[in-house]
């Protein structure tokens, strides 16, 4: 039997004051169901992270789940480097809500929004200015870069119904509507 790394979240809020808050190994999808909220307030000489992936050649990370995340550290990094998700692998988000911030970076290393994702940005770690208009619609080109905020969200879902469909259900409707009056 080969082990899973998931971990589910329900309505959590962590805050800690050790140097990270959530440690998840490479490979870990995060589940989140309702409103989540990890968080370090760790001020000293070193690092801090809300979430750090770990392993050999970094993290990848699989976030899903229709909640929210909210992954912080504390603003007043003194020495140290402060990021709000860490990892040297990949982040795939398949669902949800992820907002990252830091002093530093929000999202560490730069990760590629995948298509059909919106996301915002601000160069403070406040959502003051990045709750107004989408920086994307994700894609390749489009990277959470160094900002100390970063909100990451699935796009509204589109009609993804062509005009020959809706022709076709509207025939079909009619012809079933009159057979029957």
């Amino acid at each position: 039997m080969q082990a899973t790394k998931t971990l589910t979240l329900t309505n959590i809020s962590h805050s800690t004051s050790v140097p990270t808050a959530l440690w998840l190994p490479a490979g870990a999808t995060l589940v989140l169901n309702g409103a989540n909220t990890i968080a370090s307030t760790y001020i000293g000489g070193s690092s801090s992270n809300g979430v750090y992936v770990y392993g050999e050649s970094g993290g990848d990370l699989i976030i899903a789940g229709s909640g929210s995340l909210t992954a912080a550290t504390s603003p007043d990094q003194e020495n140290g480097v402060g990021i709000g998700i860490y990892g040297g692998g990949s982040l795939a988000i398949n669902s949800g809500t992820v907002t990252a911030i830091g002093p530093d970076r929000g999202i560490y290393p730069s990760y590629i929004v995948p298509k059909g994702y919106r996301y915002w940005t601000n160069t403070t770690a406040g959502a003051v200015g990045a709750a107004g208009p989408f920086m994307s619609d994700g894609g390749e080109d489009a990277y959470t870069g160094s900002y100390p905020y970063v909100k990451i969200t699935c796009a509204a879902a589109k009609n993804t119904r062509s005009f020959w469909d809706w022709l076709l259900y509207y025939v079909c409707f009619g012809w079933i509507w009159m057979r029957w009056n």
